[in-house]
């Protein structure tokens, strides 16, 4: 990860309404941010808006380190937590796509300690076999044990499955012999499976998960403030939260997780939410990213112990997919949208030729600022 000074992209910057918003519409985000910074809800945020190619808004508002003093800016720097997570999907078919690994190839086949599964904490035998398919849609058994949403989230913790101090290797050695929490296909459950998938892009491609990256992603779109780590040079640029302590970026890990591991900013990850409404950007074809974009998981639904895509919403391969008109909260069929654990939150929405970035790190918070943002978003178009 080499940090340079690129945290304001102009070439696309235009007015709010040369893009089709309201100037007073979006005014009312920062009005409403100024209250929750000044009551203490939040630190601080950053927040893009940007339609048909023009850059409508991207502003900061409040702290990046409140304790500090520290002012927010647009190049602030944000552990993306499960924002990581479309990259990693992206990377995985990059590889589908040259033929080097097939969605519906066993995961054994690549990673031979999940062979031999079986389902639940009495040890059931498994009635269907996992594949990559599975992983990329949270239907592979799978779980968080930090989250502990099954009766095998515990197993997960005394394992070790997510010490940040070994490799992915490591980690998919120590997670293939544990229990399944449900048959791959059954249900849909958020699980370390996208973390699983950062292993099967190393076996398949040779190379370490950051170097895929680095060389696959990162490079080709100018992401160059995007990595697992920040170097100490850039450390005064990182936000950070005025609550729960959020895990150290601050030096290199092993743990590369593809679930989770990201740190970025604003105006990188816009390159990549671009690619995503370019149909692949030159990252894959758009024939892929339509793949990824179709919902992949139909009546599974809603299934689970916690179904995070929310109403009105399917989930493809990586994403979660809008499928009914009405949701949780305002959007068009066919967005695509996903958020990180302390608050980062993105979507795209090719119907209105849109795409919308909240970034804060308040991990409390997360789920009022994702659908506040949506509807402050929506309240604005004018056209």
């Amino acid at each position: 990860m080499a940090l340079t000074d690129a945290s304001v992209i102009l070439e696309a910057e235009a007015t709010p309404e040369s893009a089709g918003f309201s100037a007073a519409g979006l005014a009312e985000i920062r009005r409403r941010l100024e209250v929750d910074v000044a009551g203490g809800k939040i630190p601080g945020a950053v927040w893009l808006v940007e339609r048909r190619g023009r850059l409508a808004c991207l502003e900061a508002i409040g702290y990046r380190n409140r304790a500090a003093a520290t002012a927010m800016t647009t190049d602030s720097i944000f552990r993306i937590y499960s924002m990581t997570k479309p990259m990693t999907s992206i990377a995985l078919m990059m590889l589908v796509e040259s033929g080097r690994i097939g969605l519906d190839d066993p995961v054994a086949d690549y990673l031979p300690e999940f062979g031999a599964p079986t389902v639940g904490v009495a040890r059931a035998p498994c009635p269907t076999v996992m594949t990559v398919r599975h992983l990329m849609t949270h239907t592979a058994g799978l779980t968080y044990g930090v989250f502990d949403f099954s009766p095998v989230g515990p197993l997960y913790i005394k394992a070790g499955v997510h010490g940040r101090d070994q490799t992915l290797a490591e980690m998919c050695a120590k997670l293939g012999p544990l229990p399944l929490s449900s048959a791959p296909g059954s249900q849909w459950e958020y699980s370390v499976a996208t973390d699983v998938v950062g292993r099967l892009v190393e076996v398949v491609s040779g190379q370490g998960f950051d170097r895929f990256l680095e060389a696959r992603i990162f490079d080709p779109l100018g992401m160059v403030e995007t990595g697992f780590f920040v170097p100490e040079s850039e450390h005064g640029r990182m936000a950070e939260s005025s609550g729960e302590k959020l895990i150290d970026r601050r030096r290199p890990a092993k743990m590369l997780s593809g679930g989770g591991g990201l740190v970025s900013t604003a105006s990188d990850y816009l390159r990549f939410a671009r690619a995503i409404l370019a149909g692949g950007g030159g990252l894959v074809s758009p024939e892929t990213l339509a793949e990824m974009a179709r919902d992949q998981i139909g009546a599974l639904a809603g299934t689970g112990p916690l179904y995070i895509p929310g109403g009105g919403y399917g989930f493809g391969l990586g994403f979660a997919v809008r499928t009914q008109e009405e949701g949780w909260a305002p959007g068009a069929i066919g967005d695509l949208s996903w958020g990180g654990y302390a608050g980062t939150y993105f979507w795209v929405d090719p119907l209105n030729d849109l795409i919308a970035m909240f970034l804060v790190q308040a991990p409390e918070r997360r789920e009022h600022y994702r659908a506040l943002i949506r509807r402050l978003v929506y309240a604005a178009l004018a056209e």
